[in-house]
């Protein structure tokens, strides 16, 4: 027990303190799973690409019966950090860290909301809870991994009128 000013305040870790932890946990297991989509390694190959030809990708270059034909790249961004991060790692290295990285800051992102919105520990691990079953599985290395994020900053950024204007 502490005495602060005549008050007296008891530190105790409840349930939802632990279950804060569970999103974190879920996240440590999904980033160093095996990667099940195989459509990220065109988005490697993509981005390396376009660093070879310092620009946007305008045609196709992976099809057999579209090869040459007008194509226009909409992850461009993402993908040139896929294929910078491979040829800086010599590999697939960089995939679970940055799964962790992003994934886990789309979750603090959520539990901060619905931190600064409740003001309850409780609220903020049972929207922690529900991120997981609801978006562990699209928590996967693709270029909509950063739409999560980006729609986190976004919702936070709208969260305080001062930041509204970004």
């Amino acid at each position: 027990m502490t005495t602060v000013a005549g008050a007296t305040s008891r530190s105790k870790v409840s349930l939802a303190h632990l279950a804060l932890a569970l999103p974190w946990i879920a996240l440590v297991i999904d980033a160093w799973k095996p990667i099940g989509d195989n459509s990220f390694l065109w988005h490697i190959r993509a981005g390396t690409l376009q660093r070879e030809l310092g620009s946007v990708l305008q045609s196709d270059p992976f099809s057999f019966t579209m090869s040459g034909e007008s194509w226009l790249t909409q992850a461009w961004l993402v993908e040139l950090f896929y294929g910078a991060a491979e040829g800086f790692t010599g590999g697939l290295g960089f995939v679970p860290w940055m799964i962790l990285l992003v994934g886990g800051l789309v979750f603090l992102g959520a539990g901060l909301l619905a931190y600064r919105y409740s003001k309850s520990v409780t609220a903020a691990a049972f929207v922690g809870i529900l991120n997981v079953l609801v978006l562990i599985s699209f928590i996967v290395p693709r270029p909509v991994l950063f739409s999560y994020l980006l729609m986190v900053v976004v919702a936070l950024a709208w969260s305080r009128p001062s930041t509204r204007w970004t």
